[in-house]
């Protein structure tokens, strides 16, 4: 059985106002901590591990913010516990300032063989406005440094619908992306999140977020050029190259079992979903003594897990497959849908999908077509 493994790295240069990760700036001084607690976490966790990671992600926060040999312990010690599919994907999160590129050589000589880039614009007029501390000449060299380190697989994250900028900014970030030609680009359209900076300057009137129609078209914009160049949409907000879909993503995508270590970290194992402590030194401190940094969890009943899932795959190109009989039920529903005279969903004999129309309003369809997926599609799937 496939099994992801996530590590969440907290520790960043700083907290962009747009961020409402799990998130510590400065206190270098428990950057070893943390990692020996991370390990520690994992060793204590054996008994859940159903068999090998097939995957492997570090997020954040920003992973090559802290001493790569730190990664590398965690590494060691899932592989001691677990078992680590080397030559499956290994992920890494990364930042394109100049102290973290120096480590990318590190990074792969470490064995992570895939690094997401969190570039978000080549422009400095955007970079200035979502509070980020690089350039875009210095995102650049990172992609380069990530190359001559031997990356094959890169990912380079991206925002638009960004305020107060030009969509002229969105079209050079593009033209970019095109000329370096990463193996996978994640785009994201820029969200206000509650208790998030950003929402506090929304809030005061010092920012003006971007309306509908813009960020729809500027979705688009991403959407045609990307296709144009010969990245498929796997995912809302995901695109790929042949062959480079985020395989650790995808699984989650499909409801496939992962383990969440460290920080704020969430689990999803056989049925139960769990989380994490939130606060840092509760955290380092609960393992130090040897006690358990779970801190909540929740059972998911079979039918909500097949509803999530049918969820999940609504999102991606693929859609969800069906049987003859739920096509018929389907087609019968959906007969005189108004989602789909618009354009936003398809119907065929073997799936139900977006459209390139429907994806920038995949979360409200969703929400839409529950009752309809309770009646017409399995819930075994």
């Amino acid at each position: 059985m496939a099994m992801g493994l996530y590590i969440h790295i907290p520790f960043c240069p700083q907290k962009c106002p747009y961020c409402v990760f799990s998130v510590v700036t400065g206190q270098r001084r428990f950057h070893q901590r943390y990692i020996e607690a991370v390990c520690t976490e994992i060793e204590m966790r054996q008994s859940e591990y159903a068999n090998h990671f097939t995957t492997v992600f570090f997020g954040g926060g920003t992973p090559s913010h802290v001493p790569i040999h730190c990664l590398s312990q965690i590494l060691e010690m899932a592989d001691k516990s677990c078992g680590v599919r080397w030559d499956g994907e290994i992920s890494v999160e990364a930042n394109p300032g100049a102290n973290d590129v120096l480590k990318y050589g590190q990074l792969r000589e470490a064995g992570f063989n895939r690094i997401s880039i969190g570039v978000q614009s080549f422009c400095d007029t955007s970079l200035k406005q979502l509070g980020r501390i690089h350039s875009g000449k210095d995102a650049i060299a990172a992609f380069t440094a990530a190359r001559m380190a031997g990356f094959d697989n890169i990912n380079l994250d991206v925002i638009f619908s960004i305020p107060g900028v030009p969509r002229s900014d969105l079209y050079h970030t593009l033209d970019t992306v095109e000329r370096l030609s990463p193996e996978h680009v994640s785009a994201y359209s820029l969200t206000v999140e509650e208790g998030s900076t950003l929402e506090s300057r929304v809030m005061s009137g010092r920012i003006i977020p971007n309306n509908e129609d813009e960020d729809a078209a500027q979705y688009f914009e991403v959407i045609e050029r990307l296709r144009a160049i010969g990245y498929e949409q796997y995912e809302v907000s995901n695109f790929a190259k042949p062959g480079y879909r985020c395989q650790h993503n995808w699984s989650h995508w499909c409801h496939g079992d992962f383990v969440g270590i460290g920080l704020s970290a969430h689990s999803y194992l056989r049925g139960i979903r769990s989380w994490n402590e939130k606060k840092l030194q509760e955290y380092i401190n609960r393992l130090e003594r040897g006690q358990s940094v779970r801190i909540g969890e929740e059972r998911i009943d079979p039918s909500t897990k097949s509803l999530e899932r049918l969820l999940l795959r609504l999102r991606t190109k693929d859609g969800i497959p069906l049987t003859k009989s739920e096509w018929a039920k389907l087609r019968e529903e959906l007969n005189d849908d108004d989602m789909i005279k618009a354009g936003f969903i398809e119907l065929t004999e073997s799936h139900l999908r977006l459209t390139s129309q429907g994806m920038p309003m995949a979360d409200a369809i969703s929400v839409a077509m529950i009752d309809t997926f309770k009646r017409s599609v399995s819930v075994s799937k």
